[in-house]
């Protein structure tokens, strides 16, 4: 999950987002405020859920507090969908705060290991960081939607010590190219092995 702040007045809302959107109109800051009946200084939060490649938005609803829109998020997260929500900061000059669900991370960015240095795409929605202490494997909503239920992970991350097997080995031809079969699949025999074979076993490493 992603979060950082918005300088635009909505963001999305307001047709500066370079997201899209198709089909209906884009919701307007007095749009959001009148629907929840309630004063422009106390908007809804809103929650845009994108298409599976990112590029635009199918879908924007309000709800009333962030924890509904964490819970909505995560769900749709699980069905390969990534969203991003926006959350009203009372804040003058920053007045929303925009939390991503799933989409691509990016340099300077946080990870569950610290802030992101490098970013290596390894293929379409599998990204590998790098942080100064540690590192992993970050899958796209879509490409989470392709793992096995029992090793899916609840964010998307895969730290590089063992987690990164599990993602590596599923879509082991489409990396080749970055990890050579002579070092790839030692790697995953033994991060498996070392795991008892099961993911949900693995104690997840998130400190940076």
């Amino acid at each position: 999950m992603r979060t950082e702040q918005s300088p635009l007045p909505g963001d999305g809302l307001n047709g500066n987002d370079p997201v899209r959107h198709a089909g209906a109109r884009p919701l307007s800051i007095k749009d959001a405020t009148e629907t929840a009946g309630r004063s422009v200084t106390q908007p809804p939060v809103v929650i845009n859920f994108l298409t599976r490649d990112e590029q635009y938005v199918f879908s924007t609803f309000e709800v009333n507090d962030e924890e509904t829109a964490e819970r909505e998020a995560a769900a749709a997260l699980e069905q390969g969908v990534p969203s991003y929500y926006l959350v009203p900061t009372g804040d003058r000059y920053h007045p929303w705060r925009r939390v991503d669900v799933g989409l691509s991370p990016r340099e300077g960015e946080s990870s569950p290991w610290g802030v992101i240095e490098t970013v290596q795409p390894l293929a379409d929605g599998i990204v590998c960081v790098h942080t100064p202490s540690h590192g992993g494997i970050w899958l796209s909503a879509a490409r989470l939607a392709q793992m096995s239920p029992d090793e899916r992970s609840s964010d998307g991350w895969y730290e590089e010590d063992c987690e990164a097997a599990w993602p590596l080995r599923r879509f082991r031809d489409e990396v080749l190219h970055a990890f050579p079969a002579d070092r790839l699949d030692p790697y995953i025999d033994a991060a498996i092995s070392f795991s008892g074979g099961s993911f949900a076993g693995i104690a997840m490493n998130r400190k940076a």
